[in-house]
């Protein structure tokens, strides 16, 4: 371990495309922590405290820009159905300790191993999909043309992106972060002045027997499968795919997310995973080594200790579309992972996952996708002996 770590530091960059490609997953984690803080009523000097510290600690034990997101399904949850901030942060503790077994006993593994590749290249596909939707529809809610934040902010930052997305020497990521930034300042100058000391220390959350119960019931079991399916079997084949010379085994993906919300939610921070749309954006945008997320936790973890809450303000005013258009094309890395699939049965299955999870959600998805596997591998030639 001790070597893993020491080579991967060796290995590390700090150069600007790292830092660009650092930025690539801000479309999906800035609204979300904005929901966590002004929904739910989490604390952001926590959120980006421990978020930060998982992104230093991602970067020395992997060496590849693994991401650390909020977990999509716990938010959902938790705004529509009112969860309190203790009730979000019991079912991150739940949700990890259920990781953290499967991963150390190995049965993680073996699950992994047991689903067909054209079923992983359909959940791959599936959600790169659903953050190309998400990332349009960012842009269509800000109502608006010529504004600050609105539709043709958001089409020219797509446009900057499509232009310079093959071309790395340019960081694009970076460029469009600091115009957002920039955005945010003139449509609200006042949030500047919000901006003061603000010094967060971590300490612990005392939970309730009931805070499990209601947080486990509803936010903990809506969140697993997506967590396995997502941040951890299409995390790790994506892994393989861009970094073969690092491939990140699913136990060990299993045992990080386990002990990430364990550790983190006892102290206040978000229901946080590893996710393969992470993964595609940051290397979409120019992240090769662990630099890049052991850049992006020093940064959190800076602004936590010294900002914290005050921050709030330039999370909720930083502009919609262009969230937007960097969520779109960290899709487009995601989908484009179906190129290998080249037999029309796979392609057929790889069909039948991506509309599962689009019309249903990801397990349904993958349960279709398992009975068309099972068809067409086992049906299919039974009928043909026959006929």
């Amino acid at each position: 371990m001790i070597n893993r770590i020491l080579n991967n530091i060796r290995s590390a960059r700090f150069d600007r495309r790292e830092f660009s490609g650092s930025l690539g997953d801000m479309g999906l984690y800035l609204p979300l922590v904005t929901a966590f803080v002004t929904v739910v009523g989490m604390d952001l000097g926590a959120i980006l405290f421990f978020s930060g510290f998982f992104n230093i600690l991602s970067g020395l034990l992997f060496g590849i820009p693994v991401c650390v997101q909020p977990m999509k399904a716990i938010a959902a949850v938790a705004i529509s159905e009112g969860l309190s901030s203790h009730e979000v942060l019991a079912a991150g503790i739940l949700l990890g300790g259920i990781l953290l077994i499967l991963g150390v006993t190995g049965l993680v593994g073996w699950l992994a191993g047991s689903i067909p590749k054209p079923i992983v290249r359909g959940i791959q596909v599936g959600i790169g999909l659903k953050l190309i939707m998400d990332g349009m529809a960012m842009i269509e809610k800000t109502g608006a043309w010529f504004q600050w934040d609105g539709y043709l902010p958001g089409i020219i930052c797509a446009l900057f992106i499509l232009t310079f997305f093959l071309y790395q020497r340019v960081p694009v990521a970076l460029v469009i972060f600091f115009v957002g930034f920039i955005f945010a300042l003139i449509k609200a100058p006042e949030i500047l002045h919000t901006l003061r000391p603000s010094f967060y220390f971590p300490h612990f959350v005392s939970l309730s027997s009931a805070d499990f119960l209601r947080g486990g019931l509803h936010g903990g079991l809506s969140q697993l499968p997506l967590t396995l399916l997502n941040s951890v079997i299409a995390l790790c084949a994506l892994s393989r795919e861009l970094f073969p010379e690092k491939p990140i085994r699913e136990q060990e993906i299993s045992i990080s997310v386990g002990l990430m919300n364990i550790v983190g939610c006892a102290f206040g921070g978000m229901p946080s995973c590893h996710g393969s749309g992470g993964l595609a954006a940051q290397y979409a945008y120019g992240a090769r080594t662990g630099g890049s997320m052991i850049l992006l936790g020093t940064i959190k973890m800076i602004l936590a200790i010294c900002l914290g809450m005050t921050l709030l303000p330039i999370f909720v005013a930083y502009p919609k579309s262009i969230l937007g258009a960097l969520l779109f094309f960290s899709g487009i890395e995601l989908v484009l992972q179906v190129k290998d699939m080249q037999r029309k049965k796979d392609l057929m299955i790889v069909f039948f996952v991506v509309a599962g999870i689009l019309s249903l959600n990801t397990l349904a998805g993958v349960l279709i996708g398992a009975v068309c596997y099972f068809i067409s591998s086992r049906i299919w030639p039974l009928l043909e002996r026959t006929s």
